[in-house]
């Protein structure tokens, strides 16, 4: 069986669709356990309004979505896990797909797909692939992080595999799931189906587009240091993992201002170069630093 756990907040404007993805998969044997992680608006009418005996509604007050999907685990009782975002919506075929891959190898610990983003206030989507390999999985996950982790809602994963390395780190604000996927890769291996399975919606509630930058890189920080602290022998991709982070930073700060260079945005850049030089070798992030750090001596 397995146990797709829902977070919601707030969520009656998206949570009926997400729902139907689930109740119209074609793998059947599940249960859906929805966390409402505090709602003050019609959830939970929404979700009542469901007359499906493989439903649980539990209700907590609000304390983010890592504590909600780890309540969820413990209510679980699939030998599988799915996690869907209240916004986001499966294709018919995500879970059969997946079940069918973790069970063609007894060293998969998780199976995650492609996904298109739907921008609810600019109405256009775009397709996001991921250039898998098993092999470099953990790399991946530490220096090209913003291209290589999966987001909740494309995933499968053993229940086993939580057990044995934890639940979601409540301390983190964001950056949870990628804290957890890289205490999972000591499980066993990922896999990965090039096919899009999930639609992901994003819009000005999402908590990304909320958050503070300046904070999303602390929390950030913090995850890495964690797992470098733990895992030593990774210690050589330190600076590169560091340099990314504020790179990331950087970018973010070049979205939300239009594209405007600003003194943060340099500040950001110049504590990526510091970090680790060798990032800006490649054309495209040379080509970013160089024509924003230019224009950023005119904004200052």
């Amino acid at each position: 069986m397995i146990s797709v756990i829902i977070p919601a907040y707030n969520s009656d404007r998206y949570i009926s669709s997400a729902i139907k993805s689930v109740l119209e998969q074609t793998y059947q044997d599940l249960e859906i356990i929805i966390i409402d992680d505090g709602s003050t608006d019609d959830t939970r009418k929404v979700i009542e309004s469901f007359n499906d005996q493989r439903i649980s509604y539990i209700y907590q007050e609000n304390s983010g979505v890592a504590t909600a999907r780890n309540n969820g685990l413990k209510k679980s009782g699939g030998e599988y896990v799915a996690f869907l975002d209240a916004d986001d919506c499966w294709l018919p075929e995500k879970l059969h797909m997946q079940y069918d891959k973790i069970c063609s190898r007894n060293d998969i610990f998780m199976v995650y797909s492609a996904f298109e983003m739907l921008y609810e206030d600019h109405d256009r989507t775009k397709v996001y692939k991921y250039n898998h390999n098993e092999n470099s999985f953990t790399k991946k996950l530490l220096i090209d992080p913003f291209k290589s982790i999966p987001f909740p809602s494309t995933v499968l994963i053993k229940k086993s595999s939580i057990d044995k390395v934890g639940y979601f780190n409540p301390e983190f604000l964001t950056g949870e799931d990628w804290d957890l996927w890289l205490r999972l890769t000591k499980t066993g291996k990922s896999a990965y189906i090039d096919r899009i399975l999930v639609k992901k919606l994003t819009h000005s509630e999402s908590i990304t587009n909320s958050l503070d930058l300046e904070e999303t890189g602390k929390y950030h920080f913090k995850l890495l240091n964690n797992f470098f602290n733990n895992n030593p022998h990774y210690n050589n991709l330190k600076n590169q993992a560091f340099s990314m982070i504020y790179y990331d930073v950087a970018c973010r700060y070049y979205d939300r201002n239009n594209c405007k260079p600003t003194k943060k945005l340099y500040i950001n850049l110049l504590k990526s170069f510091i970090e680790y030089p060798p990032l800006y070798l490649t054309k495209a992030k040379f080509k970013f630093a160089f024509n924003t750090l230019i224009k950023s001596q005119f904004a200052m």
